[in-house]
């Protein structure tokens, strides 16, 4: 794949993402996130890879991971 497509197919799992943690589908979702993040590392894919692993923490009751923002 070239870059464009590369960048097209992240966000399309980045949309997924989105859509399957508005119906609170977290295990999907978390999945989509990193998939997006992993083919294009955006700051935007982390974000929303980030919220929908603290989000899906939250839902079984464990204590969300905090970033170091040092980095």
């Amino acid at each position: 794949l070239d870059y464009t497509q590369i960048k097209l197919k992240s966000r399309a799992h980045h949309n997924l993402a989105v859509a399957y943690a508005k119906k609170e589908w977290y295990d999907d979702a978390v999945l989509e996130a990193r998939e997006a993040f992993e083919l294009f590392p955006s700051d935007d894919n982390r974000k929303v890879m980030d919220l929908i692993q603290n989000k899906s923490q939250k839902k079984e009751g464990l204590e969300p991971k905090k970033r170091d923002s040092s980095k």
